[in-house]
């Protein structure tokens, strides 16, 4: 009697390891995936379920990220469960109801400044695959611009602040000595433009000026380009060297001149370009204007 006692123990000790162990397995095999979840009112919130529990859900009337709303007809999900009447396209419905561990299956996020309405924009982080159609359907970038409305700006929490349309990044001041004088890297493909002051005398006659593109001989403003074409750039302002001529448009008798040039990443060089320069003086102001919209 004892020994069945004991034996009834031991079994009952396999049985529920057994079963513990079972259950453990399953739930290290069984992944997560995001349902937009429907709740009593009829809205829908965003949600974590086990994978196998996802047909029981959508069978229940409950849907996914960026796919279609069910038994509501051209209404789509947003990746945050919001409703919609513009598709997020094959990229976005792509990306959903896969697993949330799948061991760096998953494509890279990215956080978006998603539009809910009223605009109203809220920090999310998606699928980088569905970034094209979080874009076109008005949602933007932390630290961009806000889209269709100029001079503001995201946060990187996706706030909104005001933006100057152009603002002054850096001053150089440019002898002409035949020294270079460069600005600091220029953002690649952002817009700038250059705002250039001042004369300087080229000669120890103190009647002689040049500014950045014309010089006084006589009584006669010359473009030197133009009366010595055997000296390209004579008395110029240069941009990344004498060999590449600048030209700085029509005379102007306040001596102040603008050129718009698109940034690539690196400096500016700028230069005077002369024959002979231990006769000259003063200086040009060339300003570096950022422009934002």
């Amino acid at each position: 009697m004892k020994n069945n006692k004991k034996f009834s123990i031991i079994f009952y000790a396999v049985m529920i390891l057994s079963l513990l162990l079972a259950g453990s397995a399953t739930a290290k095999s069984d992944s997560k995936v995001e349902v937009c979840h429907r709740t009593g009112n009829g809205s829908y919130v965003l949600i974590n379920v086990s994978d196998n529990a996802l047909q029981s859900h959508l069978a229940h009337g409950d849907g996914a990220p960026g796919a279609a709303v069910p038994n509501q007809a051209g209404m789509f999900f947003g990746a945050d469960c919001s409703l919609s009447s513009t598709a997020q396209n094959e990229q976005v419905q792509s990306e959903t109801l896969l697993p949330a561990t799948n061991h760096g299956k998953k494509a890279d996020k990215v956080d978006v400044c998603h539009l809910r309405g009223n605009e109203v924009f809220i920090l999310i982080n998606i699928n980088r695959n569905a970034l094209s159609a979080h874009l076109l359907h008005g949602d933007g970038l932390p630290n961009e611009g806000v889209p269709n409305q100029p001079g503001k700006k995201f946060t990187s929490t996706c706030s909104m602040v005001e933006v100057p349309q152009e603002e002054l990044v850096q001053s150089v001041n440019v002898l002409p000595d035949g020294e270079t004088y460069s600005s600091d890297a220029l953002e690649a493909g952002q817009l700038y433009e250059l705002r250039v002051s001042g004369t300087y005398g080229y000669n120890d006659d103190v009647t002689k000026w040049a500014d950045v593109e014309y010089f006084l001989s006589g009584d006669t403003v010359i473009k030197g380009d133009s009366e010595y074409p055997l000296f390209p750039n004579i008395l110029d302002l240069t941009i990344n060297g004498p060999d590449a001529n600048t030209d700085w448009g029509v005379f102007n008798p306040l001596h102040t001149y603008t050129l718009q040039v698109t940034g690539t990443g690196v400096p500016l060089d700028f230069a005077i370009y002369d024959s002979y320069y231990p006769d000259n003086s003063g200086s040009l102001t060339v300003e570096i204007w950022k422009i934002n919209w």
